[in-house]
């Protein structure tokens, strides 16, 4: 545990919850980007479709979590370009077999 500590930079002999904490949110402020959220939101809706018992809402989640990583792809690097690709197909096969 004292490795742990040193190697992001807090002192063993004084460390305590508040400082951990902050020094989390410090690393997810630094190191999270705009599009990494957009996935995070595609990935809760995808989760959530896993979830459903219905098919109406079942369909309006999928279609929700789609444009989410359609704007992860679009926003995120050049090399994530397959990513947005796939997402547009899948988002517009979900849209017309779905409705």
């Amino acid at each position: 545990m004292k490795d742990l500590l040193i190697q992001i930079l807090l002192d063993p002999s004084s460390v305590s919850f508040e400082t951990i904490i902050r020094r989390l949110e410090e690393f997810v402020r630094t190191h999270t980007r705009f599009p990494d959220i957009l996935a995070l939101f595609g990935a809760v809706f995808y989760v959530g479709t896993l979830l459903m018992r219905t098919i109406v809402p079942l369909r309006i989640c999928a279609i929700i979590g789609d444009m989410f990583f359609i704007s992860y792809g679009v926003l995120a690097a050049p090399l994530r370009r397959f990513s947005f690709t796939v997402s547009c197909y899948r988002s517009t096969l979900s849209v017309f077999i779905r409705w």
